[in-house]
């Protein structure tokens, strides 16, 4: 039975465990941990994870961003050797939808089909 797999080449990830070797650190540098139950399975063992220093960008699709702030169904597209990972922002998300069709802030233009 196929398994879903990450679409990253063996080369790719070779280039960057090279690349994440040299930014190695032995603390978390999150102000605040990832949570620790998981939805994908096991849970996080914080021992068990391999810190660096947060100076490579990546850039990666993805379906959505989860209630607890975690990226859904990610596809990694490479690296941005462009853009100083000092300025990475979080994209601000679209505002939710309130009942009525109306979305908090701002007007929602409501799409026709024309035959």
């Amino acid at each position: 039975m196929p398994a879903a797999g990450t679409g990253i080449k063996q080369a790719e990830l070779e280039r960057l465990w090279r690349r994440l070797q040299p930014l190695a650190i032995s603390e978390m540098p999150l102000a605040v941990p990832p949570p620790r139950d998981s939805r994908f399975g096991s849970p996080l063992v914080l021992s068990r994870v391999h810190w660096v220093r947060p100076d490579l960008v990546a850039e990666v699709k993805y379906l959505t961003w989860t209630d607890d702030n975690l990226l859904r169904q990610v596809v990694y597209e490479g690296t941005r050797e462009d853009k100083p990972a000092a300025e990475v922002r979080r994209p601000m998300p679209h505002p939710k939808s309130v009942p009525g069709g109306q979305s908090h802030g701002r007007r929602q233009k409501r799409m026709t089909r024309r035959n």
